[in-house]
């Protein structure tokens, strides 16, 4: 199904945010497939819009990094260069993966086949897409050179999104604009006195402090190509992850011994703050990791996991699990976009 209207080229730019007409062809041909992000969308939904995925896995960060870096290779950053700094400097980074190699990249990051999905399609108000647990005391977060004391509630990414048409070589094809920009939802807020008489609103933006200066718009110019965002610490090297990654696995299959002065640990941590990906120096000046205040992307997409207590009458296998250390479980968030057909101008 396509799009057809008689208003001039510049009208239809401004008409098309509120059209969701159109199937994507991509979703029609996944209907009977396998059920992931690969195939159909969510509930059978086949008009335009954006679906948001989120996947939770417990694997070490230099893991994440080697798989994001193999079904990302050659991709263009989906974020414009500054904006992508920004969001870096506060915790997030951005990657363009193909859409057939998510199933691929979540078996590689090690999360599980079940997945939150929840479709948003035309968000033309600000939406909530994915946020993190609720904090009833509160925490503090690092900005660029500042901290931030943020009350009772929960930091959550809000999305926007609309199809319009964009004029190209082989006439107007449809492109799916998609804002984002986080926030705190406020688990509650005193009431002024002047707000017994103001008009009632529910929009996202009245619920908490948003963070304007990290608004950024990107463009889905292909239902093909999703975004991913994951959360790392400011100046993380992935690459260098990544290499290390790809050395411990071919070292471990090669069943290569571990080296002088190295220990080995299973991903009983997040690596994100070592050198490599499993492997941690021994030497002078060694000790515990200091704590840090964690970015609004930390803050957001990861949380510290720790192990049940064991019981008083446990066995020794219970109460061995009980005395794992915490690891750190990280939600990686997927933003699939689902484009019409195509438009058809009427002379």
């Amino acid at each position: 199904m396509c799009v057809r209207t008689r208003f001039p080229g510049l009208v239809l730019v401004l008409l098309c945010a509120a059209v969701a007409s159109c199937g994507s062809p991509s979703a029609q041909r996944g209907a009977s497939g396998p059920q992931d992000v690969t195939a159909a969308p969510v509930a059978g939904r086949v008009e335009p819009g954006i679906e948001v995925v989120a996947w939770s896995t417990d694997a070490p960060l230099a893991r994440i990094a080697a798989a994001l870096r193999e079904v990302s290779r050659n991709a263009d950053a989906p974020l414009p260069p500054e904006a992508g700094a920004l969001w870096e400097a506060h915790g997030f980074r951005a990657y363009r993966v193909p859409v057939s190699q998510l199933e691929r990249l979540r078996v590689a990051a090690g999360a599980p086949p079940r997945a939150v999905r929840n479709w948003l399609g035309q968000a033309l108000v600000w939406t909530e897409a994915v946020g993190a647990p609720e904090s009833r005391t509160g925490q503090t977060v690092a900005l660029e050179a500042e901290r931030l004391r943020l009350g009772p509630g929960r930091l959550r990414l809000l999305v926007r999104s609309w199809v319009a048409p964009e004029p190209g070589e082989r006439g107007v094809a449809p492109v799916l604009h998609v804002e984002l920009m986080p926030q705190h939802h406020d688990a509650s807020r005193p009431m002024s006195g002047e707000s017994l008489f103001a008009a009632p609103s529910i929009a996202a933006t009245d619920q908490g402090q948003l963070f304007t200066r990290l608004w950024v718009r990107y463009t889905a110019r292909s239902a093909d190509e999703a975004v991913v965002l994951i959360a790392v610490p400011p100046g993380t090297d992935l690459d260098q992850l990544a290499d290390s990654a790809q050395r411990a696995a071919d070292a471990a299959a090669a069943g290569a011994p571990t080296g002088i002065g190295q220990v080995v640990r299973a991903g009983s941590r997040d690596e994100s703050t070592a050198p490599g990906p499993s492997v941690e120096s021994i030497g002078p000046g060694t000790g515990p990791l200091a704590a840090t205040i964690p970015t609004i992307g930390e803050a957001m997409l990861l949380s510290t996991v720790h192990a049940p207590r064991a019981p008083a009458s446990s066995d020794a296998a219970a109460e061995q699990a009980a005395a794992r250390p915490p690891v750190t479980r990280r939600t990686i968030v997927v933003l699939v976009p689902r484009l019409p057909d195509g438009y058809t101008l009427l002379p």
